[in-house]
């Protein structure tokens, strides 16, 4: 979730700084208005030099703009160079009984891509069928490995009830 960022402590400050933002109508809010809280949201934790992974390509540029070198780790860097037509025919193989939009393909695609993502999709934009061919992708990838699983987390039990139903009407047998 974290990617660690060893620098300079005046390098923090400018890194904390640029990773800064203001919440809209922060001025209304209670702990603002007890002085508990500036009304900023820091992204970068400068006691544990830390900022969220998905954040890496921001910090990339930063660095490049500023003239910094930057060291990175192996995994830091992702990219899968998965073939979008193929990530689409796989889509559409699913046994679903509707053509798959494009934005499902290219959100799929998007996830499969860099092994990590932020979704944000309106209502009935098929959200469950991208999870639904996310989970399918991986349980084929990890079919080999004995007691491997995937565990989708929901926050709600109606969403959990929701998920069962749309995995069934897909076609997965969601007795196992």
């Amino acid at each position: 979730v974290y990617l660690t960022v060893e620098c300079d402590p005046n390098v923090q400050r400018e890194i904390s700084e640029f990773f800064t933002f203001y919440v809209p109508g922060y001025k209304f809010m209670p702990a603002f208005r007890n002085r508990m809280w500036d009304g900023k949201i820091r992204l970068f934790s400068q006691k544990y030099k830390e900022i969220y992974f998905g954040l890496f390509p921001y910090i990339k540029s930063f660095a490049e703009e500023r003239g910094y070198n930057i060291v990175c780790g192996e995994d830091v860097e992702i990219d899968n160079k998965v073939d979008k037509t193929i990530v689409e025919k796989f889509a559409n193989s699913l046994g679903q009984s509707f053509k798959v939009r494009d934005y499902q393909v290219d959100a799929i695609h998007h996830s499969l891509r860099f092994n990590r993502t932020l979704l944000l999709s309106p209502t009935a934009s098929g959200k469950s069928f991208i999870i639904y061919a996310l989970i399918r992708y991986y349980t084929h990838l990890l079919k080999d490995e004995p007691k491997s699983r995937c565990l989708l987390i929901v926050p709600t039990t109606s969403l959990v009830e929701q998920m069962y139903t749309d995995f069934k009407s897909y076609g997965w047998n969601v007795e196992n």
